[in-house]
């Protein structure tokens, strides 16, 4: 179980991403000044000895690993934060160095239990349309999509794009989960068509 009093969750920085700011509307004039506003924002609101969640895409495409791993490592130097858990997303490099600037690396994060109550968790970069316990009030937090995709039962885009552009509080997040209605279990209706086998292929 988690004290989700001391935690928090973001999403699809996009560090050093200076197209971000086109593609997703965002209201910067350069990388620079989003890079800036954005840490400004976590180093507000995260103290040091909270726990920061990142559900992905800490830093854009760049010309490669390499060059994204140094970009990280000079902005992880200017978040305060001491404990920054990443789920991994589609532009953050696998090396040991990159992994390195956090606390944890995970592909999906999952754990039963928090402050409020004994729902699981289920974190991940990509947003899913089932996911462990979800038809028993587990509670599903995603970033990628920036804001494009309906959020289905107990489920929330944590991305920036979609939170004034910086980190929200874990605990009341979870709460206004916590108030939305369990979907209740439908009888079984299979929503394909029967298909052959693959003979032949």
């Amino acid at each position: 179980m988690i004290d989700t009093s001391k935690a928090w969750v973001i999403a699809d920085t996009h560090f050093g991403h200076a197209e971000a700011i086109g593609k997703f509307n965002r209201p910067y004039e350069d990388a620079s000044q989003m890079d800036q506003a954005i840490l400004g924002s976590i180093n507000q609101h995260v103290m040091p000895e909270d726990t920061l969640y990142h559900l992905g895409d800490f830093v854009g495409p760049m010309t490669g690993p390499g060059e994204q791993t140094a970009y990280a490592h000079r902005l992880r130097e200017q978040i305060r934060c001491e404990r920054i858990i990443l789920v991994r997303g589609n532009h953050d490099p696998g090396n040991d160095q990159f992994k390195a600037l956090f606390a944890e690396t995970h592909k999906v994060f999952s754990l039963k239990g928090w402050s409020g109550g004994g729902h699981r968790i289920v974190m991940s970069h990509y947003p899913f349309r089932r996911w462990q316990g979800d038809r028993s009030g587990s509670m599903h937090l995603f970033g990628h999509v920036h804001g494009q995709l309906d959020e289905v039962s107990r489920s929330c885009d944590v991305g920036i794009d979609c939170w004034s552009y910086g980190p929200i509080r874990l605990d009341p997040l979870l709460r206004m989960l916590d108030e939305q209605d369990i979907p209740a279990f439908e009888p079984y209706t299979r929503r394909q068509p029967m298909r052959n086998g693959m003979e032949g292929a």
